[in-house]
């Protein structure tokens, strides 16, 4: 008979486990966010069976990348108000100084 192939989810297991002694070296915080990546891969265990890498390894970093630009994804539109809101505050700062506010007497008395 021929050899049974191991599970994608034994897979990340085996690949999870082989990677302890990296996790251990770690500090506490890096040790949660590397644990996370592991999450994506389960997360996406589905779609890493289909693939059928000959390197499972690489399926498991596409998940993990995929699991990461997902959440950059998701921030992105935080970043671009806060982002937003900064430049706001520059033009109200600017405005101060061009129409003689109180940042423009300080400014001023400077110089």
């Amino acid at each position: 008979m021929g050899r049974t192939l191991p599970t994608i989810v034994q897979l990340i297991h085996s690949e999870e486990d082989s990677w302890r002694s990296f996790r251990r070296a770690l500090r506490k915080e890096d040790q949660e966010l590397f644990d996370r990546l592991w999450v994506f891969c389960r997360t996406h265990a589905q779609a890493a069976a289909m693939a059928n890498r000959e390197i499972p390894f690489e399926t498991l970093m596409m998940a993990m990348l995929l699991g990461i630009l997902r959440e950059l994804q998701a921030l992105t539109p935080t970043l671009s108000r806060v982002h937003a809101g900064e430049g706001e505050a520059e033009r109200e700062t600017a405005t101060r100084h061009t129409t003689g506010g109180p940042a423009s007497c300080v400014a001023g008395s400077r110089g």
